[in-house]
């Protein structure tokens, strides 16, 4: 049985019996959290444009548009709220839930099989991504948008109930659909990849089930994906393809959800220098200069030296710093286009140094590299603060009541608070709704209200 095939077999066989309770509760997390940002990505440029994109180009009205108060064709409606949801860049990015949640309006799919799907998907894309060197990021692929359209077509042809053959189909497609280059990061296209993911995956689950074929091992095969995007000795197939619910990722890993709506990379650093100038009271008229201490490949990625728009400023550390600094915060309200170009957080984000001490990178190490943050005052103090684990990672997990907090603060001004209230009501139960129409109906139509 080749490494497809036995992914396929998993996908199709998942009942939700089987997943842990710890499971559940995590993935009705992650739906809270990626809903809260979608529905404060309603209000980006990125949003604007592919919501009238999205009306412009019609489709048959089958699922619903976050905050657009129209419907369109599945894939299309996933393609929109792939990008909407990642609009923000503080969600993680996972493309399986927009396709599935397009897909299970289409087919009245009952809360219980859009659970398994989710599960189904994360698992999937997390495999695939860790069973991975992050050397396929130095190559520059962009890996969300890369395994997130595996892990879309895994959790769309669960919830179209696809049987072993058929998901293996989707996946031979999906591995010509995958793509999703880095040159993107801050840019408006970067939050489109998400989408493209989604739509990719609903692409590909839909025409398995019309009878298209594909190879038999697109994900393995000597041409397949993990070759392509990874190359020989950047993946281990065997633990991809023999691990799958020994252990559960979304136990082991949890899901990495996001205090601040910026770059990965940043989140360590920020971790450091908000505990840092918190425990000592800094202001910023007392900051003198600000130096980072970080792995390469933090500077390989977040690579704006400058921030001139809101996009920029999530990928450009300097400002990420200097903000947070400024305002004692790193929220929404410090990632606009507004907050980027005013002139005393540029002002401070100049005095930013960003050092790698030893040119090492975490794409090639695999390994957690050391963190420091020092600031260093304008009377000769200098204070300094390292970083473990970023606040959402799996060491150092947000709580259940952390992630709702963000949800509230997410739709806050955007949602009557009943509305917001209830949405959290249906996913915290959504395994006994027979169908999610009440969801989709104030997502859609209720959301300017």
């Amino acid at each position: 049985m080749n490494t497809t095939e036995k992914i396929a077999q998993f996908v199709a066989r998942l009942d939700l019996s089987e997943v842990p309770e710890r499971a559940r509760a995590i993935a009705k997390g992650g739906i809270i959290d990626a809903l809260g940002v979608a529905i404060a990505g309603t209000q980006t440029e990125v949003a604007h444009v592919v919501t009238r994109w999205t009306r412009a180009i019609g489709g048959t009205p089958s699922a619903g548009v976050i905050g657009g108060a129209f419907k369109t064709s599945s894939a299309t409606a996933a393609r929109a709220n792939g990008a909407i949801g990642h609009a923000l860049d503080f969600d993680p990015p996972l493309p399986m839930l927009p396709a599935l949640l397009a897909l299970a309006e289409c087919e009245r799919a009952s809360g219980r099989d859009v659970l398994a799907a989710y599960v189904a998907g994360f698992e999937v894309q997390s495999k695939l991504q860790r069973g991975v060197s992050d050397k396929h990021s130095a190559h520059g692929w962009h890996s969300n948008t890369v395994f997130g359209t595996f892990g879309a077509t895994a959790a769309a042809a669960k919830v179209l109930k696809l049987d072993a053959r058929q998901v293996q189909m989707a996946f031979g497609i999906a591995a010509s659909e995958a793509s999703g280059i880095r040159e993107n990061l801050g840019t408006m296209t970067k939050p489109l990849h998400a989408g493209i993911a989604a739509a990719n995956g609903i692409t590909a689950a839909t025409l398995a089930r019309e009878g298209l074929t594909s190879c038999v091992d697109g994900i393995g095969g000597e041409f397949g994906a993990l070759r392509l995007f990874a190359m020989p000795g950047e993946y281990d197939e065997q633990q991809i393809a023999d691990t799958f619910g020994s252990p559960w990722n979304i136990v082991a890993r949890e899901i990495r959800i996001k205090p601040y709506p910026c770059c990965r990379w940043a989140h360590r650093p920020l971790d450091a220098l908000l505990a840092l100038t918190r425990a000592n009271n800094v202001r910023v008229d007392d900051v003198e200069t600000i130096e980072c201490e970080v792995g390469a490949h933090v500077s390989e990625v977040m690579t704006y030296p400058v921030a001139q728009t809101e996009l920029q400023a999530k990928f450009c550390l300097p400002y990420c710093l200097a903000v947070a600094v400024c305002d004692g915060r790193a929220g929404l309200g410090q990632f606009t286009g507004e907050r980027a170009r005013d002139a005393h957080v540029q002002a401070l984000a100049a005095r930013v140094r960003v050092i790698h001490p030893d040119g090492k990178s975490e794409f090639e190490t695999g390994t957690r590299l050391p963190c420091t943050v020092r600031v260093r005052l304008k009377d000769g103090t200098v204070l300094e603060q390292g970083a473990g684990a970023a606040r959402g990672d799996r060491e150092n997990p947000m709580t259940f009541e952390d992630i709702v907090e963000k949800y509230r603060d997410c739709t806050r001004g955007l949602l009557a608070a009943e509305k917001a209230e209830r949405v959290l009501t249906l996913v915290q139960d959504i395994e006994n709704a027979p169908d999610l129409g009440e969801l989709f109906s104030i997502l859609t139509f209720d959301i300017r209200t």
